[in-house]
Order: C-alpha cells, then sequence, then structure tokens
C-alpha cells in the first residue's frame, strides 16, 4: 500500500477574488446586471486549517449603516493564521442601494432585496443579485449571518431574527448564533424570500441580527455586532479555543402595524416600550392636522421596531410588535 499524502489545502474563491491558505484576501467582486456592472466588496479569510465556512452578509439594504461597519471590523481583525476554516463577508450587498441612498428597495427595479433569496439567475436585476450572493457567499456556509440595522427611516430596539424550520439541529444551533449577541430578544420569523429563511431551508443554521437605525451609526452599536460574531467564530469552531457559555435568548413572535392612509406620522411610543392590547403607537395626521388613523396594538408585549420618518405612505410598516412565544 502506498504513502498516503496529505493533499494540500485549495486556495478559496468567491467570483474574481482568490484568497490563499493562512490568508486574507479584499477586493471586488465584479457582475454585471442588465448590463449595468457592479463591484460588490468582498473579504476572504482562508485559514491555513480546514474547517466550517462562516459566510456574513451586510449591506443587503443599503442605508443601514451598522452592520457595514461592523462586517469591516470583524474581518479585518480576523488572523488567518489563526483560524481554521473559512470567512467569507459581503460588506455591501446592494452596493446602488448605498450609494443612491435608497432605503429598502435596489435601485434598479424597485425591489426588496430581502425578499429575493436564493434569487433567480433569468430573473430581473434584484432575483440576479440575490443569487449571486446566494451563489457565491451565502450557500458556501456552514453558518450565515445577516447583520442588518434599521434602515434610513426606521428606529429599533436591537434584536434577532431565526426561521425555525423543524430540524432540531438547524433550529437549535440558530437559536445559539443569536445567543452570541448582547441583545434582549430573538424574534421567530418566516419572512418569504429574506436571506436567513432560504438559508435555513436549504440546511444552513443561520441568524439576522438588528442593531440601531435611521441612517446612522455608532461605535457602541457597531460593537455589539462585531463581538457577537468574534463569539460566533469560537462557537462554530473555526478558532481553536472553547466557546463562552451564553444565556439562550427569549423567544418572541411579531405582529405588525400598517399604515391605512398617506400622511404624517407621529409615533407616541419608543422601541423597548413594553404596552398592552390596544395602546396607542401613533397617528397618521393629514397635512391639515386631521386625524386618518389612530394605529392601535392588536397584542400585548414590546415595540421592537417602527417608522420614525414623518412621512407615510399606504402599506408602510409603522410599528412592530414583539409578544413572547
Amino acid at each position: 500500500m502506498g504513502i498516503q499524502m496529505n493533499r494540500p489545502r485549495e486556495p478559496f474563491k468567491v467570483g474574481n477574488l482568490v484568497a490563499q491558505p493562512g490568508t486574507r484576501s479584499s477586493g471586488y467582486c465584479s457582475l454585471e446586471i442588465d448590463g449595468e456592472a457592479l463591484e460588490l466588496p468582498v473579504v476572504i479569510v482562508h485559514g491555513e486549517r480546514p474547517g466550517p465556512v462562516l459566510a456574513v452578509t451586510a449591506g443587503v439594504h443599503g442605508g443601514e449603516y451598522v452592520p457595514m461597519v461592523a462586517v469591516r471590523e470583524f474581518v479585518l481583525g480576523l488572523d488567518p493564521t489563526a483560524i481554521r476554516g473559512t470567512v467569507i463577508a459581503s460588506l455591501q450587498s446592494s452596493p446602488l442601494s448605498f450609494r443612491n441612498r435608497s432605503p429598502f428597495i435596489n435601485p434598479m427595479d424597485g425591489k426588496n432585496l430581502n425578499r429575493a433569496f436564493p434569487g433567480n439567475p433569468n430573473g430581473g436585476p434584484t432575483e440576479q443579485l440575490a443569487y449571486w450572493l446566494w451563489s457565491n457567499v451565502i450557500s458556501r456556509g456552514n453558518y450565515f449571518v445577516d447583520c442588518h440595522s434599521g434602515d434610513i427611516p426606521e428606529v429599533l430596539d436591537n434584536f434577532a431574527g431565526v426561521c425555525p424550520v423543524g430540524t432540531p439541529g438547524i433550529d437549535d444551533a440558530s437559536l445559539k448564533l443569536a445567543s452570541q449577541f448582547d441583545i434582549s430578544r430573538v424574534v421567530l420569523v418566516e419572512t418569504e424570500g429574506s436571506s436567513i429563511t432560504a438559508a435555513a431551508h436549504a440546511g444552513i443554521p443561520s441568524v439576522l441580527v438588528e442593531v440601531g437605525g435611521e441612517g446612522r451609526w455608532s461605535p457602541p452599536e457597531v460593537a455589539v455586532q462585531r463581538d457577537g460574531l468574534h463569539r460566533i467564530v469560537k462557537f462554530a469552531g473555526l478558532l481553536n479555543v472553547d466557546s463562552e457559555p451564553r444565556t439562550p435568548l427569549p423567544g418572541f413572535k411579531s405582529q405588525r402595524v400598517m399604515c391605512e392612509s398617506p400622511g404624517l406620522w407621529f409615533p407616541r411610543l419608543a422601541p423597548g416600550s413594553s404596552i398592552e392590547a390596544g395602546a396607542l403607537l401613533g397617528v397618521v395626521e393629514d397635512p391639515f392636522g386631521a386625524v386618518l388613523q389612530e394605529a392601535r396594538s392588536p397584542v400585548p408585549g414590546v415595540l421592537i421596531y417602527g417608522l420614525s420618518s414623518l412621512a407615510a405612505n399606504t402599506g408602510d410598516l409603522i410599528a412592530c410588535i414583539a409578544t413572547p412565544m
């Protein structure tokens, strides 16, 4: 029987970006969608030894700034010679939305990227972008974290979201990912087309983490996401160190309250407020001060996010209430 030689570790590629074992590679991944050239900033941290792959996205919504800073600090703070496995991070996953300061939507077609996963290579621009992110980043992970904040017209109380799929190994791991962040609660959701819904149904433990909002960022908010990601590296086994035990986060379900008439939105409560069923969340008024809608909570719970913009349109989400499971 011949001598078995250890196979050399292969480079890791994302689009046109390549990282050799034990190195970090950063640069722009080029793609063309409907004749528009896009450049997505991506970082690969490729460990010298084999191990799990952690996929991380930021900037799926272009006006959410906390994660763009947090994920950058996270990946640039990793030592590629110390980790086993690989970290892939997309730093601005919707670059035109970021450049145009477009909340919620991809300006190429007015669609919400986080309702388009896993995407379609033959679909519209947003579906094509979702497909590239899915194929090159998200689906390659053994674990996936999608970092968000409230968008430009949103304010929130920090929380995480996971999509339960009924598979204990996936659901339990997703909840443990959420518990690595210093936040108050985890909301169980299944939003069609969201990144974590697609990933969880593909068998990838996944979490969405929401910190900050209103087109702002601050060092303390960045630290919540950055430090949580560093804990996930330990939890997922990319470092040869023990993961610190973390208290499981309490689980919540959510109830949305929508705007019924276009007008001026005047919220009455701040995110994080405990409320009773029927509590007045705010009012929508016309330009002359007449009340068009009294927005009341249909359930008791905690106000976790809402609209902070004065401008409100029919169908806008103006408040989201989390109720303990």
